[in-house]
C-alpha cells in the first residue's frame, strides 16, 4: 500500500462506516419490502416484531410482588406541596432467554425475529425511544436488528440500559438490577454480570459497581451486541424516559418506581460509602451549589452563583469528586440548589432536614424524577422554570438558556 493510500485508509473507514449507519436509520422509515430486506441482509441486518419482552421469554420469575408508587409531579418555587399524586402499582420480574442478542448500553433483548421492550417502552412505543446502538432503531411496527452479534458469552445476567453511559441512568436504573440480582434462584449464582464499559473508564461508575457488587464476576462490553446462550434481564425497577420523539411530551404514566427494591439498593450504597467516610473529612460547607461543566447547556451560572454566595453556598462540581467525598458532602449538607442533571442523583444521600432548589424548563410540568424521589425520602424540593422552546427532549439536553436572576433571589430567600 502506498503512503497515501494507508494515510487516507482510516478516512475511508470511518466515511464507509458512517454512510452505512446513515443507510441503516434510513431503512427503518422504508416498508419491509423484498427489496428492503435483502438490502438489509447485506448490512447484517433484518426485520423484526416489535414485543413486550415478558412476551419472548422461556422463563419469568416474580422477584419483588405488586406494590404501589406515587409519581409527583414538581412543585414550583413558592407553592404548597401537591397534594394530588398519580398512583400506579409495581413489580419486578427476572426473564430468561435462550440465544438472545442484547447490548448493555440497552435493556432491548432480541430473540429470533423479534426484540422486547420493557413495558414501559413497549406502551409507549413510537414516542419513547432508546438511547443508541444497534437495538435502538425501531418504529410503532417493526424493528430493524442485527443478525449476527460482534461477540458471544455462554450465559449472562444484563444489568445495563438506555443510557447506561449518564450517570443518573447508570446510578439508579442499571446498578438496582445487581439488587434484584441477589434474589435469582441458586442455579444462576454462576452466572456473570454484564455490564457498560463506561463503569471500567470511570472512577466513579466502578466504584459504585463494586459497592454493591458481592461475589458475582463481571464482564464488561462496549456498544457492540453480543449473543448469550442463556440471559437472565429484569423488567424496570426504575423507569424514567432516557428520551422522547419529536413534539412528544414527558407522561406521568411514563416512569415507574418499584420502592422495596429500590430502597434496600439505596440503604446497601448508603451503608458502604458512609463506612468508608471514616477516612473522608466531613468538614463541608452546609449550603451547596451544584455547578455544570461549561461543555454543554450553557447558562448564567456564574451570576447565580455570585448571587448564591451573597448567602453563604459554596458551588462544587460534583463530577470531579470521588463517590465518598459526594456522599459525605450532600449527608451533612442543609440547603443543595442546582440545574436539574445527573449530579441530583446525590439526593439518596441527603438527609431529610435538607432543603433543595432545582430549576427545569417551563414546558416539562410533568418531569417527575427528581420531585418523586425528593418526596419519597422526605427532602422537599423546589423547582424554578426558564423559558426554552423545543420539539424534543434531546434539545433540553444541550440548549442554552438563562434563569431570571430576581427569581432566584427570592427562591433562596424563602429556602431560608
Amino acid at each position: 500500500m502506498s503512503r497515501g493510500a494507508r494515510r487516507n485508509a482510516p478516512y475511508s473507514t470511518s466515511f464507509f462506516k458512517s454512510f452505512l449507519e446513515k443507510i441503516r436509520k434510513f431503512s427503518i422509515s422504508l416498508p419491509p419490502s423484498p427489496l428492503t430486506k435483502i438490502w438489509l441482509r447485506i448490512l447484517n441486518r433484518r426485520f423484526s416484531q416489535v414485543v413486550d419482552l415478558k412476551t419472548i421469554s422461556s422463563r419469568t420469575l416474580e422477584l419483588s410482588p405488586r406494590n404501589e408508587f406515587s409519581v409527583v409531579p414538581p412543585t414550583l418555587a413558592g407553592e404548597k406541596p401537591h397534594n394530588h399524586h398519580s398512583t400506579y402499582t409495581s413489580e419486578v420480574f427476572s426473564f430468561e432467554f435462550k440465544d438472545a442478542i442484547i447490548s448493555p448500553y440497552s435493556d432491548n433483548v432480541v430473540v429470533g425475529g423479534k426484540i422486547g421492550l420493557n413495558s414501559r417502552k413497549f406502551q409507549g412505543v413510537g414516542r419513547i425511544l432508546s438511547s443508541e446502538g444497534k437495538l435502538s432503531e425501531y418504529s410503532s411496527s417493526y424493528a430493524i436488528c442485527p443478525l449476527k452479534a460482534d461477540h458471544f458469552v455462554e450465559n449472562g445476567i444484563l444489568i445495563g440500559g438506555d443510557g447506561a453511559f449518564n450517570w443518573f441512568h447508570f446510578v439508579l436504573e442499571c446498578c438496582p438490577k445487581v439488587t434484584a440480582s441477589e434474589l435469582l434462584p441458586p442455579e444462576y449464582d454462576s452466572f456473570p454480570l454484564i455490564a457498560p464499559d463506561v463503569a471500567l473508564e470511570n472512577d466513579n461508575f466502578r466504584e459504585i459497581l463494586s459497592a454493591i457488587t458481592k461475589n458475582r464476576n463481571v464482564k464488561y462490553f462496549g456498544r457492540e451486541t453480543i449473543f448469550v446462550r442463556k440471559l437472565v434481564s429484569f423488567s424496570p425497577i426504575l423507569f424514567s424516559p432516557f428520551n422522547l420523539g419529536n413534539h412528544q411530551s414527558l407522561r406521568l404514566s411514563d416512569y415507574y418506581f418499584h420502592w422495596p427494591l429500590l430502597d434496600k439498593y439505596i440503604r446497601d450504597l448508603k451503608s458502604h460509602l458512609l463506612h468508608r467516610n471514616s477516612t473522608v473529612s466531613n468538614n463541608h460547607p452546609k449550603k451547596i451549589y451544584i455547578c455544570r461543566a461549561k461543555n454543554r447547556r450553557d447558562y448564567n451560572q456564574e451570576n447565580l452563583l455570585q448571587i448564591a454566595n451573597e448567602f453563604g453556598y459554596v458551588g462544587i462540581f460534583p463530577e470531579e469528586m470521588t463517590l465518598e467525598e459526594q456522599c459525605s458532602i450532600f449527608s451533612n449538607a442543609s440547603h443543595i440548589i442546582g440545574s436539574s442533571g445527573s449530579a441530583w442523583v446525590n439526593l439518596i444521600f441527603m438527609n431529610q432536614y435538607s432543603k433543595a432548589l432545582a430549576w427545569i424548563p417551563n414546558n416539562l410540568e410533568n418531569f417527575a424524577l427528581w420531585s418523586t424521589i425528593s418526596h419519597r425520602l422526605g427532602v422537599p424540593l423546589r423547582f424554578l422554570t426558564y423559558d426554552l422552546p423545543s420539539s424534543s427532549t434531546s434539545e433540553v439536553s444541550i440548549s442554552e438558556y438563562n434563569l431570571d436572576e430576581g427569581q432566584f433571589r427570592d427562591a433562596l430567600i424563602d429556602l431560608e
